[in-house]
């Protein structure tokens, strides 16, 4: 069975010709970074986020100081907290890989800057998923470690 994967020129194109109000800011052999806004509401603020395109996935940063909510120390639901990486989905390949096109992910950064919002009035995250540090997560993250370890070694 052949995995067609789409090469990071192509979704980069898929891109710019769905949000072209979105802008390159870095471009590589095999990846890119480029910005844009969402604006969750009607009511909302415009986020401006980075999407870095790299090894055939992609990591969303949000570009602006993100507020925590009263009593937190935290964000939630983000890989970094000091660059501020989107949690968007589980890095398993089911729910996005590169076989699918990056354009999928922009809604979910306006959706999670939706949630964002509700976390900063109510101090609850209420967008689901599964956590850095839940157990799941870590028995998900675990396990894809594993996979990729065994084909490292089974190639030399």
């Amino acid at each position: 069975m052949q995995i067609n994967i789409i090469t990071p020129y192509r979704q980069l194109a898929c891109l710019r010709r769905n949000y072209p109000d979105g802008r390159v800011i870095r471009q590589w052999k095999d990846g890119w970074a480029w910005t844009s806004m969402v604006q969750p509401r009607p009511s909302s603020p415009y986020y401006n986020f980075k999407i870095v395109y790299s090894h055939n996935q992609p990591a969303v940063y949000a570009l602006d100081k993100l507020e925590l909510a009263d009593g937190e120390n935290r964000l939630p639901h983000i890989y970094s907290q000091q660059r501020q990486r989107l949690c968007l989905y589980l890095p398993n390949g089911i729910e996005w890989n590169a076989t699918m096109p990056v354009t999928k992910i922009v809604p979910w950064i306006a959706k999670w800057f939706y949630f964002y919002e509700s976390w900063v009035a109510t101090g609850v995250w209420s967008g689901g998923g599964l956590h850095v540090t839940d157990d799941a997560y870590q028995q998900i993250y675990s396990s894809r470690t594993k996979r990729r370890h065994h084909k490292r070694k089974s190639h030399k």
